[in-house]
């Protein structure tokens, strides 16, 4: 049995989570590992936040909550 926490987060552009990142096109962002997860996360998740997804030194992936 995994111990990994389910995580339901709808893909976000990379190239516009970049363009966010350096300023160009202002938002909240918060940077995550792979696989990682905790409340801290979801809450920003759940406010809005781009989610940049790390793997080493590298961004990967990039999730935002659809707008409801």
């Amino acid at each position: 049995m995994s111990n990994r926490i389910h995580r339901d987060l709808t893909p976000f552009p990379l190239d516009e989570a970049m363009a966010a990142f350096s300023g160009a096109k202002p938002a909240l962002i918060i940077t995550l590992g792979t696989e990682q997860w905790d409340t801290t996360l979801a809450a920003a998740y759940k406010a809005g936040w781009i989610l940049l997804e790390i793997d080493g030194e590298l961004p990967v992936r990039a999730y935002r909550r659809r707008e409801q």
